[in-house]
């Protein structure tokens, strides 16, 4: 189901970023993820530490070949006001 809901917003909209919201990340391929880090704590990060790494990767990732790339909601909201993600 998840694959068809991917599948269906790729042929909608083309390349995407697609934030799971409620979707177990361990069914997503890791080669896909738009953020390569791992955050196990939400509530405890530091955004000064990550800074310079979120950044180089939204560069990166502004012209990403793959059909799309993923984030979790909760790092979507961690980052979409601090850098603007939209």
């Amino acid at each position: 189901m998840v694959k068809n809901k991917i599948e269906e917003i790729i042929s909608e909209n083309g390349s995407s970023i697609i934030v799971l919201e409620g979707i177990d990340k361990n069914l997503m391929p890791e080669e896909n993820k738009y953020f390569s880090f791992n955050i196990d704590y939400y509530d405890k990060v530091e955004l000064n530490i990550l800074k310079d790494q979120v950044v180089d990767e939204i560069i990166l990732n502004r012209t990403f070949n793959e059909d799309y790339k993923w984030m979790t909601i909760e790092v979507y909201q961690i980052f979409k006001d601090y850098f603007s993600i939209n």
